[in-house]
């Protein structure tokens, strides 16, 4: 029930890049879980720490891409295996620890590992299609996060404050008080929240990352993309109060490449809806409905959420 309630409240969340359900490797414990993201939200990646030789049939449907949690003395093994034996997925390497400590200068090499420097090289012909390393981190645990220091991290100083309680990050900010000591952790290190600043500080890891895809593919890493996508936020209104838990739904009407869905709304009455491409769109809330036209803001804005397209629906 708890799941149920975040994910309906919370899927739609621009921070919310794919659901990474759990670390257990059980699928007594994974599959339950799985089946309910998967129910609730087909928009995102879902995947788990996985593990073949434990995952049954089901969970491996259920996954969009294998993310290991191997050590480097088995990723091969494993890498192998999925090959030879599953169906065709997205590999990715996940939370590598490959950096020896955390401190170096800053005109240094980051120092690896013993075995990353050779296994490194071996990515693209493994055909891996991703490495997730603590090089820049956000991590959920307060206590962990004080032993990411120096060249892995650089902490943010932001000000968390959402126009929408359904906008709340729970990992970030679960009572909406802005303040460090809701957050829970030892620093923030990536901003989603502030958009005079930056998303992160770069640090010396961020030009080795770099290097790195240089050597592999020949090109620099492109651009970022330079306009958000349409956001609207729907205030749900009944009998001149917020009508909270609201089941708020939205469809395309300009042939946009969007499936139907829906969003709960927060205790406010308010429901923050992320759109894949600019045009019209049709909300409804029972027998009320609108229609508005979403446009592209730039991602380099002034500060606070004007960029968020505000509708008002009224139920009799």
């Amino acid at each position: 029930a708890v799941a149920d309630n975040w994910i309906r409240r919370s899927r739609n969340h621009p921070s919310i890049l794919f659901w990474d359900v759990t670390d257990a490797r059980e699928p007594e414990f994974c599959v339950p879980l799985l089946r309910k993201v998967k129910q609730l939200d087909q928009t995102r990646i879902a995947e788990v720490s996985f593990e073949p030789h434990k995952a049954d049939d089901e969970l491996i449907s259920l996954i969009d891409c294998y993310r290991l949690f191997s050590g480097l003395e088995t990723i091969k093994e494993v890498v192998e295996t999925i090959k030879s034996e599953l169906p065709v997925k997205p590999i990715r390497v996940g939370e590598a620890g490959i950096f020896d400590g955390a401190e170096w200068g800053h005109d240094e090499q980051p120092p690896l590992m013993e075995g990353w420097a050779e296994f490194l090289p071996q990515i693209v012909d493994l055909n891996v299609h991703g490495l997730q390393t603590f090089h820049l981190a956000d991590m959920d645990y307060s206590v962990f996060a004080r032993h990411v220091p120096g060249m892995l991290s650089g902490a943010m100083e932001i000000d968390v404050h959402w126009p929408s309680q359904s906008g709340a990050d729970a990992r970030i900010d679960p009572f909406g008080e802005g303040t460090q000591q809701a957050w829970g952790k030892a620093a923030l290190l990536l901003n989603w929240c502030d958009p005079t600043k930056p998303v992160s500080s770069p640090t010396a890891t961020r030009d080795w990352s770099r290097n790195v895809f240089r050597q592999w593919t020949g090109r620099d890493v492109g651009p970022l993309n330079g306009v958000r996508a349409p956001e609207v936020i729907v205030e749900v209104v009944r009998h001149g109060s917020p009508a909270s838990g609201a089941q708020v739904f939205v469809r395309a009407l300009d042939g946009q490449g969007l499936s139907p869905f829906g969003v709960q709304a927060d205790e406010a009455g308010t429901s923050w809806f992320v759109l894949p491409e600019p045009g019209r769109y049709r909300f409804t809330c029972g027998p009320a409905s609108i229609e508005t036209d979403t446009i592209c803001q730039p991602v380099k804005a002034p500060p606070g959420y004007d960029h968020v397209q505000r509708v008002q629906m009224v139920l009799a």
